[in-house]
């Protein structure tokens, strides 16, 4: 079946994050350049007004959910000075938690530093001065990943915002 999608606006990243949101991620449908959808016959009209009112909504300047989660803007209760932009990438991770993990098992930064620097996204840098502010702001940007992967399975209702509050 082929709906007119109303014109051809642009669909944007977050289009794809809104049709799974919506419980919509398996039925197959396309677009084609002319701006029409093409359904396949084993959607239901159900199915199929729901992709329409999504798209008819549908912001293509909103980021998706992906791009969100390159990076995470933390601010703190307790301490501005940690308050920033860190990246999220799977490496940007991986190194926090190897530094998390040393800190909680010497009780210390690593090397016998006293201060641990730490290079955000845009090449400025964060420093901490006890073990505590970084430990919180690993925590607390696990808490937000964790978050968005809560609303996209369907646990919470709405999708964390930011800036990210931690103590």
């Amino acid at each position: 079946m082929t709906t007119n999608a109303l014109g051809t606006s642009a669909i944007g990243p977050s289009f794809g994050d809104e049709i799974i949101a919506a419980g919509l991620g398996g039925p197959p449908f396309s677009r084609g350049a002319n701006g029409d959808f093409a359904f396949d016959p084993s959607m239901t009209a159900a199915q199929i007004q729901s992709v329409m009112n999504i798209y008819a909504a549908h912001n293509p300047t909103k980021a998706a959910i992906a791009q969100l989660l390159s990076q995470v803007q933390i601010a703190s209760s307790s301490n501005s000075a940690v308050d920033a932009t860190y990246a999220c990438s799977r490496s940007d991770r991986a190194d926090m938690r190897d530094e998390a993990q040393y800190i909680q098992t010497f009780g210390a930064f690593p090397g016998g530093i006293t201060t641990m620097v730490w290079t955000l996204p845009n090449g400025s840098t964060v420093s901490f001065s006890t073990t505590a502010q970084f430990i919180a702001v690993v925590k607390g940007i696990g808490d937000y990943l964790t978050g968005w992967k809560q609303f996209g399975a369907g646990e919470i209702s709405a999708p964390l915002s930011q800036p990210f509050s931690i103590a």
